[in-house]
């Protein structure tokens, strides 16, 4: 007898740069300049492509790591009331979504690539709403001599 297997309450999440004029998607990976600031937006939906309203989650239950590689320490955690911040829950435009912001201090790391997942804690369980991707600190220009 064939079976069939799914997989219940599958979170989604759509990652955005916020350039300050307008909301760019990063579908691929991304690359930020060495000690750029770079704001982002994170939304999280689910499997019927509803926002899932987060107004409970604290601490760690979003955290964003970047690491240096696959399956390596993470370099930099940062998880809500630490570089991540919920948006209004009430609005619908803005139900779902927390912005992460990345300072320029913390992306002055060496120039090479990296990889960035994040992770959310929905209704008790724990799960990549972004798998890791590629993002890649790109090294600035020196100054005149």
């Amino acid at each position: 007898m064939p079976g069939t297997l799914a997989i219940d309450g599958k979170l989604f999440g759509l990652l955005q740069q916020d350039t300050g004029e307008n909301m760019i998607d990063l579908i691929g990976p991304i690359e930020v300049v060495a000690g750029d600031d770079l704001d982002l937006v994170l939304t999280i939906t689910d499997d019927e492509d509803a926002r899932e309203d987060l107004t409970t989650l604290v601490g760690d239950d979003i955290r964003v790591r970047i690491a240096a590689e696959l399956g390596g320490a993470s370099l930099l955690e940062l998880i809500i009331g630490s570089g991540v911040e919920l948006l209004d829950q009430t609005d619908p435009d803005t139900k779902g979504q927390a912005a992460i912001t990345l300072t320029a201090a913390q992306l002055a790391q060496t120039p090479q690539l990296y990889y960035v997942e994040v992770t959310a804690k929905v209704d008790g369980k724990r799960k990549h709403v972004l798998a890791p991707r590629e993002f890649t600190i790109l090294p600035a220009l020196g100054a005149v001599s």
